[in-house]
Parts: structure tokens; sequence; C-alpha cells
């Protein structure tokens, strides 16, 4: 049996995105994993491929039979159910019958009328944000503001529906 790429580095294969030294600055990493072992193989979190050029990240977008979004291991908290996250975990077809449903709730004229709502949203989470003096962006922001407005629609969805039967 042949070895997993980049398992001569143990930096390459203990890389996982929560260190705390690749986040504080990627680059290092990257540009060290790009020009040593471009598709490299961690064995963090279950094992996972971690892919550093554009053209093998979109080849790989391309592949889902091959390179499936589920189950993902990363980040291990939240993820890894039993079943797939939809849409986070799920691929073509299926993933693209699920943004056709969504889509249409998320266009710029639907989104509109919650937009007081949503810079509420990120005025609070910036301003928990400058009390702790710092942040994981991901995981306190990007991920939690979607979520937000995701389930704000969600209710106003619901809320219209209610009306309507009465």
């Amino acid at each position: 049996m042949s070895a997993k790429p980049g398992a001569e580095d143990p930096e390459i294969t203990n890389f996982h995105y929560w260190n705390p030294e690749v986040q504080d600055d990627p680059n290092p990493f990257f540009d060290k994993i790009r020009s040593a072992c471009p598709v490299a193989w961690s064995d963090r979190y279950e094992g996972f491929w971690v892919l550093s050029k554009y053209d093998d990240v979109y080849q790989a977008y391309q592949e889902p039979n091959t390179f499936s979004s589920y189950p993902n291991p990363i980040p291990a908290e939240g993820m890894g159910n039993a079943r797939a996250v939809i849409p986070v975990e799920i691929d073509p077809p299926d993933h693209t019958a699920y943004r056709e449903i969504l889509a249409p709730l998320f266009t710029a004229h639907r989104i509109r009328p919650l937009e007081a709502k949503i810079q509420g949203h990120a005025r609070e989470l910036v301003a928990g944000i400058k009390s702790k003096g710092g942040c994981d962006f991901a995981s306190e922001f990007a991920k939690v503001l979607p979520t937000r407005v995701f389930l704000d629609r969600s209710e106003e969805r619901r809320v219209g529906k209610e009306c309507r039967s009465r």
C-alpha cells in the first residue's frame, strides 16, 4: 500500500482548519503545501483531502461521486451527523434540487424587507465580538449570521401562511 500524499510531513498529516497557527496566518502553510504536495491527506477528523490549488478544487467540485460533501468531518463539532445536513452535506443532483427550492427565497427583492433585521443581527454579533476583543470569524459570525437570516426568512414564511389561512 502506498503512503498518502504528504505522509512524510507531520505538518500536513496533522493539518486541521482549527489550528491557531494556520488561522492566524494561513499563507505559509498553503504556500508550502502548494509547492510540496498540492493534493494531500490529513489524518485529522477521520481523514480528509486537502486541496490547495484552484484547478484541483474546481475538479473535485465537478466530481461529487469521488469527492462527496458527506460525511463532512470538518469541523468535528456539529457535522458528521447520521444523516446529511442539508444543504451543506449533500451533492448534486440533490443539492441542485434544494438550491432550486431555496434560491428564490434569498433574492435581493425577497431579502430587502429583512434588511433592517439582518443589519441588527450583524450589529449584535459585532458588538459581542468587540466586547470580547476578537473572535473566530468563521464560527462566531459567518456561520451565525446566515443561520439567523435563514431562520428569520423561515419565520416570515410561517407567519405569512398563518395570516393567509385566517
